[in-house]
């Protein structure tokens, strides 16, 4: 991975698949998407179990949310690797605010 981001090109094509997933529309795609900001995913179970069809009943042997305790700068290198980061998906991160919680 830190090879990845060193290079300061986005090798995975994240950007390209979130406009992908957002662009989905009938006729060409023939199913629902549900998109879910990582950020409210807590917040969002309801309508995840919602879009899915879980049934009410069965929600009930789901796990409790837990906060999540994580952080891309702790787990990875510092605050160089955050910029590096910043740089390659900046205009990621900027679309992906646009989209509702859920």
């Amino acid at each position: 991975m830190l090879r990845a981001i060193a290079s300061g090109i986005d090798l995975f094509g994240a950007a390209a698949q979130f406009r992908s997933w957002l662009s989905c529309r009938a006729p060409r795609c023939t199913f629902d998407i549900l998109i879910v900001r990582y950020e409210t995913l807590n917040q969002s179970v309801p309508a995840i179990l919602d879009f899915l069809e879980v049934p009410r009943a069965a929600r009930s042997f789901f796990p409790k949310i837990r906060p999540a305790h994580s952080s891309t700068t702790r787990l990875m290198g510092g605050r160089q690797v955050e910029h590096r980061l910043q740089a390659i998906y900046g205009s990621l991160d900027a679309a992906v605010e646009e989209v509702p919680p859920t």
